[in-house]
């Protein structure tokens, strides 16, 4: 069902919305926290009829009371009207960037020895004095 916000219905009655709350609570025991709150449609006819009769506030037609609501006055499809958004360009797509990392300095005579050295140097010092012994 469509709702009608209270500013809404303040307009069509020639009120403030602070007014139209107030004769809400009191006359239908409906409570409505702001202006931007809404009531259903047919509470919202009945209670503008009743005040426009009390008052003698000129309304438009039935059929136009409330057209300005969203519920009621859009009955087409999602988006009508409007043209649709045009497809984005696709981007270019980018290639990884190779950076290049130096390298480790190789080791020196002048740099300590560690393990890994001494057992490289041990097992070519073994195998240079076997082939001696043959």
């Amino acid at each position: 069902m469509a709702t009608v916000r209270i500013y809404k219905i303040a307009e069509l009655l020639g009120l403030s919305s602070q007014d139209v709350i107030a004769l809400l609570k009191s006359e239908t025991g409906i409570e409505v926290k702001s202006a931007s709150s809404s009531v259903e449609e047919i509470v919202a006819r009945q209670f503008v009829e009743r005040q426009a009769r009390d008052r003698n506030v000129a309304l438009p037609p039935p059929t136009a009371l409330f057209a300005d609501t969203p519920g009621s006055s859009k009955k087409g499809g999602k988006g009508k009207g409007k043209a649709p958004e045009p497809p984005k360009p696709p981007q270019p797509s980018l290639r990884p960037r190779l950076v290049k990392t130096p390298k480790a300095a190789a080791a020196t005579d002048d740099s300590p020895a560690t393990d890994t050295d001494s057992a490289e140097a041990a097992t070519d010092t073994a195998e240079a004095a076997a082939p001696a012994a043959e």
